[in-house]
């Protein structure tokens, strides 16, 4: 992924928008875990409002920071569309957990309803 970003930003500038997208992408869903983190372990950290914008963001560059995913996909699909089914669903899987917590995290309104009084 790292190699085609760079060839393609020496051939045309468009492409810096896109690279600046992914890296984003990447930077947000490695922040990700720390949501996760503070929902697994019932902690509240900031305010429901910084945690929506940060689950918008996410959402957001995560579907169009993800150009070289998108064309790996495409063109996996139309050589054999199980295979392309398969590498889909697999990101979906390993990146819907951190979607779920985020988005109870932000969104939710009985997080940590046990533990009301210890907040």
């Amino acid at each position: 992924m790292y190699r085609y970003y760079h060839v393609a930003i020496a051939f045309n500038i468009f492409f810096l928008g896109i690279y600046v997208m992914n890296l984003a992408s990447i930077i947000l869903n490695t922040l990700a875990l720390f949501p996760l983190y503070l929902y697994m372990n019932r902690i509240k950290f900031f305010d429901e409002n910084f945690w929506r914008w940060f689950f918008v963001l996410r959402l957001a560059f995560d579907i169009m920071g993800h150009n070289y995913g998108i064309n790996l996909i495409k063109s996996m699909s139309h050589e054999n569309a199980l295979l392309g089914l398969k590498f889909l669903m697999t990101y979906i899987f390993l990146v819907l957990p951190t979607y779920i917590a985020l988005y109870d995290y932000a969104f939710g309104k009985t997080v940590f309803p046990a533990h009301k009084n210890n907040l």
